[in-house]
């Protein structure tokens, strides 16, 4: 449960110091002669001498207000004076203004741009609630690959999602996915596929390739039906674990006569920041130009 700040009434009872000869300016304790309505929780405020010369702010952190168990208190509160006061003074429960500015400071907290940000939130959630984009592109022409480079680090998550035609007109292409430029023999991958000339789906799996199997592509057999991907890598800034990421996609020639529905993951057996995407299809087939690929970070 949520704690305040401090702690109020509007029954506390008016009353006086009560302690022995008074207090000096660095007494840490105080009696008062009642405590009838005071709150209960702590801190609360206590105002000695109020609406005079010798007005002190105190804050109550514990105690009972007695002789056996007195307040524990700060003194000189809220940028007030500690002072000595005299046995039989005034003390009042009540507010400071410490308890109008702090509700203004919050709300008038801004974010990136001058917006509002009275709960300090981060600048990506101003981006958007989830995630941001990192970079999107739509290929102008035909290209054998969709390269992300220089990706920040400042997310703990990716996304990337790919609506794309290949050059070929072979019906569906395998999509591949790199990290880092490596082309060793450093990944490992598996799938599971479903398609309406099957009434049973099939997989297959690889350890030991060059690349992860990121979902297929649809062939220009279908010139205007993309192939579409969604891929998530978790934790990719991390340098504990190797990288790992799920795949899901969907091609078809427009769902008259074939689709294909893929899902799957791989690893990348590295334990580096990810900083670079490499996209690129089965047997060295080019993007159709108007493919598009955009990769988002999620905060």
């Amino acid at each position: 449960m949520a704690t305040q700040n401090r702690y109020y009434s509007n029954t506390a009872t008016i009353t006086t110091l009560t302690n022995p000869g008074g207090i000096n300016s660095g007494a840490l304790t105080l009696q008062v002669g009642a405590t009838t309505g005071f709150p209960v929780q702590f801190p609360f405020i206590l105002r000695i001498e109020p609406a005079t010369g010798s007005e002190e702010v105190v804050l109550v952190t514990s105690g009972s207000g007695t002789s056996g168990n007195p307040y524990t208190i700060t003194r000189g509160y809220d940028g007030t004076t500690a002072r000595a006061h005299s046995q039989g003074v005034v003390v009042k429960h009540g507010f400071a203004q410490i308890d109008f500015q702090e509700p203004q400071v919050h709300l008038n907290s801004v974010g990136p741009g001058g917006a509002p940000n009275p709960h300090g939130l981060p600048d990506l959630a101003w981006n958007n609630t989830l995630s941001t984009v990192i970079a999107e592109t739509t290929l102008a022409s035909n290209s054998l690959s969709i390269t992300f480079s220089s990706i920040p680090s400042t997310y703990k998550h990716l996304r990337l999602i790919v609506s794309a035609i290949a050059s070929s007109a072979t019906a569906v292409l395998p999509m591949n996915v790199q990290f880092n430029s490596d082309s060793g023999t450093n990944y490992g991958w598996t799938s599971g596929s479903v398609t309406n000339t099957s009434t049973t789906g099939t997989g297959s799996h690889n350890s030991n390739t060059t690349n992860i199997q990121g979902g297929v592509i649809w062939g220009n057999s279908s010139a205007t039906v993309p192939g579409i991907a969604i891929i998530d890598i978790p934790f990719y800034s991390s340098t504990v674990f190797n990288k790992v990421m799920t795949n899901l996609t969907h091609a078809s020639d427009g769902g008259a006569t074939v689709w294909n529905i893929q899902y799957g993951g791989g690893i990348w057996r590295s334990t580096a920041a990810i900083n670079t995407i490499t996209l690129t299809l089965g047997s060295s087939t080019n993007f159709l130009a108007g493919s598009f690929a955009g990769l988002y970070g999620v905060i």
